[in-house]
């Protein structure tokens, strides 16, 4: 029981207000004049020390005691230190605070405080203020006791990074139908602990702004949840029986349903049929619960069979797949060099550090620190990739769009160093190793087009790349017929010295989505066609050629003149003449489904693709 103390009409009293009642939801004031401060009983240090509180003197230990015992935190004032009432009220700009730390804090607008007639007093649902604490010399006090939004003291205790026991209370929600009786509780201990030895303790009127949250929460729940959740047989009268111990109001509606209130001490935490079975479970004990593994009506995710492909080919290709976090650092983007734009950056609004703030925007940078990890640990022929999603604020919201819209696109990236053989032995022989990284890759990345696309390979085109963390020479775009799809090559010499790297690094980038998406699509409509029994004959052209020309461009031109039974050109040799010319061998495989192709028909086709390149290229030929 909660009784009121008796009132002292003729003491000056300090008041409360609520400036919104959606940040404050109850507020009660209580002044005490003529206590005295000291320490507490040994009964209440022991119980404080127990739970890990270090007793401070009566005052503050009565409301340390409250607050862990009945779940109301509370705060008191030394009222001589007060500059007239109280009120709950967002921060204003440039208010600040010293705390009960010793720590001034600056506030944000919004930071929810409580202040009297000229600063605040404390922080709202945290921390008291140093400038009002209670000290030895204190002679009267005011009791404070609210319930504040929890998501603007979660939110407070966030951006001032201050996290109390009063603010894990408040973020869970408390109940503001036992706050006064938290009030007269510390109001009863008070008298008796801060008694003093002449005269008696005087207490002031209570004054309270703003009203409980009355919640009358109703129920239902099924015998069904309850067998389907812990795999136990109970009925109605056994759930009735175990909920009642609990002060639940269980009405059976009929053998299997009934209809349970919630008593308005529990009204915060059990709102759901799924909060019941949790107290059913526990009355019942955990110990004779079946350990049986728990139903489940979950469906498999089915990933694209184009992105098992992928990772297939990847690792037959000697590369081994890696798993990086999405999150990185922007300061980290921006200075290795790997482009960035902070216009489409996805930044997170609580992160948990400068070097987690952002989601990437490229599959590079995780890749290149995990191959500076490889080799400042002496390993060597390192090849890694790795799938998985880039992030990109879309471009498409709308101004009245509160949240941020967000491009998500499967993305393969790759990164290669030199072989042993290669770098190791001879340091010297750099356009080796550059020619061996940059072909080596673009074939694997071309057998994986022609095994992933089929018959829609001729759509990849390939033209000279312009990014500046790029190698000039060793470097192209990727693009499907118009769309880009994203790059290979090696990194420029000045982003290699970014990252501190002692030898050429390789890098491949690519968007998955339209390629997965075509090769769906050709999984749904696979063409055979017979093995043809005729001979097919092979022809080898070789083309000096000027090196501005790419050999994607002049196999595109054999394309455009050669007959149906020409089955397959292929880039044989590639030979440097000079610094201007170089010399491009192609194989030409042609056979026809029905007959013999005779000498002359070659020869014919053959000269065909001479005369037309000759005309597109102003080349030499050697048949």
């Amino acid at each position: 029981d909660f009784k009121e103390p008796k009132f002292d009409g003729s003491i000056t009293t300090v008041k409360c207000s609520i400036e919104n009642t959606e940040d404050t939801f109850i507020f009660f004031t209580a002044t005490i004049e003529n206590i005295v401060i000291k320490e507490s009983p040994t009964w209440l240090k022991e119980l404080l020390r127990s739970i890990g509180t270090k007793p401070i003197n009566n005052i503050v230990d009565i409301t340390n005691y409250v607050n862990f015992t009945f779940g109301q935190p509370m705060h008191a004032y030394d009222k001589a230190k007060l500059n007239g009432d109280l009120i709950a009220r967002k921060a204003k700009k440039g208010e600040k605070i010293r705390t009960l730390d010793d720590k001034v804090r600056d506030f944000k607008e919004g930071i929810l405080v409580i202040a009297d007639q000229k600063n605040p007093v404390a922080i709202a649902g945290i921390m008291g203020g140093k400038d009002s604490e209670v000290t030895d010399n204190t002679k009267s006090i005011v009791f404070e006791a609210a319930v504040f939004n929890p998501v603007k003291v979660r939110k407070g205790s966030r951006e001032i990074g201050l996290t109390t026991e009063s603010s894990k209370r408040f973020e869970r929600l408390v109940d503001s139908n036992f706050t006064y009786k938290a009030l007269l509780k510390a109001i009863e201990m008070t008298c008796k602990l801060a008694n003093p030895e002449s005269g008696e303790i005087k207490i002031g009127k209570i004054y309270q702004s703003g009203t409980p949250i009355k919640k009358n929460i109703s129920i239902t729940l099924s015998t069904i949840e309850v067998k389907k959740v812990l795999n136990i047989d109970l009925d109605t009268n056994n759930i009735k029986n175990l909920l009642s111990k609990l002060e639940f109001d269980c009405k059976i509606l009929n053998t299997r349903d009934l209809e349970v209130k919630v008593p308005e001490n529990r009204a915060n935490d059990v709102t759901r049929s799924i909060d019941l079975i949790e107290e059913i479970a526990r009355l019942y004990s955990y110990d004779k619960i079946p350990a049986l593994p728990p139903p489940t009506t979950s469906t498999t995710y089915k990933t694209s069979s184009g992105v098992h492909f992928v990772k297939s080919h990847m690792l037959s290709a000697g590369f081994s797949e890696s798993y990086l976090t999405s999150l990185i650092g922007e300061q980290a983007l921006s200075y290795k060099s790997i482009p960035f734009n902070p216009d489409k950056a996805v930044k997170m609004l609580n992160p948990l550090s400068r070097e987690h703030s952002v989601l990437r925007q490229s599959l590079l940078p995780g890749l290149l620190d995990a191959i500076k990890l490889n080799i400042n640990h002496q390993l060597t022929n390192i090849r890694l990739f790795e799938i998985g999603k880039i992030y990109l604020a879309s471009s498409t919201k709308e101004p009245t769009q509160k949240e941020t819209c967000v491009e998500e696109i499967n993305t393969l990236a790759a990164v290669m160093t030199p072989p042993d053989k290669f770098w190791l032995q001879d340091q010297n022989i750099e356009q080796k190793t550059n020619d061996h990284l940059f072909f080596d890759t673009k074939g694997i990345l071309e057998s994986l087009f022609s095994r992933l696309l089929e018959s829609e390979t001729e759509k990849i085109k390939i033209s000279p790349s312009n990014k500046k963390f790029l190698h000039p020479k060793y470097s192209i775009d990727i693009n499907l017929e118009r769309e880009y799809l994203g790059h290979l090559g090696l990194l420029h010499p000045e982003t290699t010295n970014d990252f501190n790297f002692n030898m050429p690094i390789l890098t491949l980038e690519i968007y998955l989505d339209s390629l997965l998406t075509i090769h769906d699509k050709l999984l749904h409509k696979k063409l055979f066609k017979k093995i043809s029994a005729q001979p097919a004959l092979e022809r080898d052209i070789t083309i000096d050629i000027q090196k501005k020309y790419l050999a994607s461009e002049v196999e595109s031109q054999i394309n455009s003149v050669i007959s149906d039974f020409i089955t397959n050109i292929k880039l044989i040799s590639i030979y440097e003449l000079n610094n201007e010319l170089r010399s491009l061998t192609y194989r030409l495989k042609m056979q026809d489904p029905k007959r013999t192709l005779t000498s002359k028909e070659v020869d014919n086709e053959v000269n065909k693709v001479i005369n037309h390149l000759t005309s597109c290229f102003q080349a030499k030929f050697r048949v």
